[in-house]
């Protein structure tokens, strides 16, 4: 999955962004199927391979902050409802799947600071010593 991500950005010249997943299992209570799927898979894990594959190619990284990024409305930026997979805005009325107008609310939002991988992009290959090029 994470090669599939960092081939994409690089065919199309992008950066990727991801949530800042932090503290996510130290929240509130989910539901038992949240649960299994959260303590099933390591998103630290997923994060440290898409970096690692990123930063390979030369492609950034950045971390926006997960909050309420699957109920603000990626239209008109007012919070929502959102039941199971779907979202719905009352304000603008804008339906949607809900991971769908999640990833466009993460696609908006600002990174945060600056990360190892946006500085070493700017300074070329990170993995050929600087005395072996020409």
């Amino acid at each position: 999955m994470e090669i599939q991500i960092v081939e994409t950005a690089k065919e199309n010249q992008y950066g990727i962004k991801l949530e800042k997943l932090e503290g996510i299992r130290k929240n509130r209570k989910h539901r038992k199927s949240f649960n299994f799927a959260l303590n099933s898979w390591s998103f630290y894990q997923l994060q440290q391979f898409i970096e690692y594959k990123a930063k390979s190619c030369g492609i950034s990284v950045a971390y926006v902050e997960p909050k309420y990024t699957s109920q603000e409305c990626s239209r008109c930026r007012n919070i929502g409802t959102r039941q199971g997979k779907e979202f719905v805005c009352q304000s603008c009325g804008h339906f949607d799947n809900a991971d769908v107008n999640a990833s466009f609310n993460i696609a908006k939002r600002d990174g945060i600071g600056q990360f190892s991988t946006d500085r070493d992009v700017l300074k070329g290959s990170t993995d050929t010593p600087q005395g072996a090029t020409l």
